[in-house]
């Protein structure tokens, strides 16, 4: 018919792209008739339907920025990618109980937003019991969401909510529908708090059973996450045992799984969370395509929801985690038998952390220490990997535990033992220390030059800003001048100053070395063991901690003037 001579006068045409031939018909009112019957009826016995429509799925997206602002020509700080011209975020509201940081997103003009909240809390000290029912908590309300989950997702649009040391949450995608999804999410958060309470110990009407389920689901997947600790790989086991040493006040896996093994009812859980919650400071960032006033409104979102899980009062100075500071000028040895957990682990592990301080005291020993961790990098994987061919897991490079930082050096396999594989490390420490001596000058610049650049790559994504300014935000440190000032460092630092801060802090004999060597043993060490190891159980190892100096608090910039509102 399409083809036949007249085709195109009775209403047939050929399709752009595929040169298919079609034609457009009204349909009859007797056929849709026809058609819809047939829909209802079907429908009654099969149980199809149309899905609701998607709340999360966006309309508004226009850019918050005047035209001004968003121009090509405008002041190129207020739209640079790079990290050493971004400007930081405005501090709009400050009080007792919380800060609001606000950066409305020129650069890259997207019509997306990013809210991070963090909420500092009495919980974490309250003892590994309230720690696993905040994190119950957590794990029960991102399950109850997972009914908004997959519209949320489809629709653009993300979220977290977690707890570590604090209460942390997190949305963000297109702008438009950001405080629909977090008024879902809080109020899901509240929403399951309150049926705790009201469903009691025992859970007896349906939502307290649904509830008791989702609860001992979390229960049971946090115990098989803690006990599959030991089928870890060596490494993975050497990092947490570090930061067990390094973290003063740390609860141990051990300490959770016996708090996890007792009964747990949902009247505990609302009473945990209610008492963790005691008193609350939150620090909250809107980045992105969000003026002013809508940051008001959604940090007023996040602060509403934090109160209403049982704040009663400002939590006033928050209290930091504590690094401990290594004896100057010997060594501290922890040595783990993974083997005897786990006979399928034939690989030992040998991590050295080299304690150098904490950051932000001395820019030229920070700008030193960057410099040669980068060069270790390369230079320990040819020797110990390539050459000598100690494991087939070979690292060096930058250490760092809260805000303090040194080197860290790390070989595992099956070849040596952990004690041995220390010794060559160190036989790879002194080698090193000889190519830095020697090194030519144009090849020392060309290292500064890559360091600097490594740490002035343009940012790509919004988030990646985002990311940045959180750091500083969250750790409370509030340096957003970091990158600016670590890379005026590098540009002053000299190849003598660079020998100076190793063979200060990191060469053997050094007068200021803080040496931690970590020795995870597999299988294959065949039961070799350090001779006489400072440390090896985790009560030897909270004892030196406990007994052992800690470090200052780090280094903090002053808070900026909170911003007008007519600003």
């Amino acid at each position: 018919a399409a083809s036949a001579p007249g085709a195109q006068a009775k209403g047939w045409r050929t399709e752009k792209w595929y040169k298919a031939s079609f034609r457009e018909e009204a349909i009859d009112e007797a056929r849709l008739a026809k058609w819809h019957t047939q829909a209802s009826e079907e429908a009654a016995t099969s149980g199809l339907r149309v899905p609701e429509l998607n709340r999360f799925v966006p309309s508004d997206f226009s850019l918050r920025g005047d035209s001004a602002a968003l121009a090509e020509d405008a002041a190129p700080e207020r739209r640079s990618k790079s990290p050493v011209q971004v400007t930081p975020p405005s501090l709009l509201a400050s009080s007792d109980f919380s800060r609001l940081w606000h950066k409305l997103d020129l650069t890259f003009k997207t019509p997306r937003a990013y809210v991070a909240a963090y909420a500092h809390l009495p919980a974490y000290d309250l003892g590994p019991r309230s720690v696993v029912l905040m994190r119950l908590f957590c794990n029960v309300v991102c399950d109850d969401l997972n009914a908004w989950a997959y519209d949320a997702s489809v629709a653009g649009l993300g979220y977290t909510l977690e707890f570590n040391d604090g209460l942390s949450l997190s949305a963000g995608g297109f702008n438009d529908k950001l405080p629909e999804l977090l008024e879902v999410m809080l109020g899901r958060m509240h929403g399951v708090l309150v049926d705790c309470e009201e469903a009691g110990a025992d859970g007896a009407d349906q939502r307290g059973q649904e509830l008791m389920d989702k609860l001992e689901v979390q229960r049971q997947l946090l115990i098989q996450d803690y006990k599959n600790f030991t089928r870890e790989e060596p490494w993975s086991v050497s990092s947490y045992y570090a930061s067990q040493l390094m973290l003063r006040g740390s609860w141990h896996l051990d300490d959770y799984l016996e708090a996890l093994e007792q009964p747990i009812n949902l009247a505990e859980l609302a009473a945990s969370v209610r008492a963790g919650c005691a008193t609350a400071h939150v620090e909250a960032l809107v980045h992105g395509n969000s003026t002013v006033e809508e940051s008001r409104r959604l940090q007023q979102q996040v602060v509403s929801a934090v109160q209403n899980l049982g704040v009663a009062a400002p939590l006033r100075n928050p209290l930091r985690r504590k690094v401990t500071e290594l004896p100057v000028g010997s060594e501290t040895v922890f040595e783990y038998d993974l083997a005897s957990q786990n006979r399928a682990q034939e690989n030992s592990c040998t991590q050295n952390i080299y304690q150098v301080g904490p950051t932000g005291v001395d820019a030229r020993r920070d700008a030193a220490l960057a410099l040669i961790c980068h060069m270790a990098g390369t230079s320990a994987y040819q020797s110990l990997r390539t050459e000598e061919q100690l494991g087939y897991l070979v690292q060096a490079g930058l250490w760092l535990e809260q805000h303090v930082v040194g080197l860290t050096v790390l070989v595992q396999g099956n070849r040596l033992a952990p004690h041995e594989a220390d010794a060559r490390i160190e036989a790879w420490l002194r080698t090193f220390m000889d190519q830095l001596e020697q090194m030519p000058a144009d090849e020392f610049a060309n290292n500064v030059r890559a360091v600097v650049s490594e740490r002035t790559q343009r940012y790509v994504r919004l988030a990646q800003e985002t990311q940045r300014h959180w750091f500083e935000i969250q750790s409370r440190q509030y340096r957003f001048d970091r990158v600016v000032r670590s890379v005026e460092a590098l540009g002053a630092l000299s190849q003598a100053d660079v020998v100076e801060v190793f063979r200060e802090h990191l060469a053997a004999g050094a007068p200021r070395r803080r040496k931690l060597s970590m020795r995870i043993i597999g299988t294959s060490a065949g039961g070799a063991r350090t001779p006489a190891p400072t440390l090896s159980t985790l009560q030897d190892l909270r004892a030196f901690r406990d007994a052992a100096a800690a470090f200052p608090d780090p280094v903090t910039a002053p808070l900026p003037e909170v911003a007008r509102r007519d600003a």
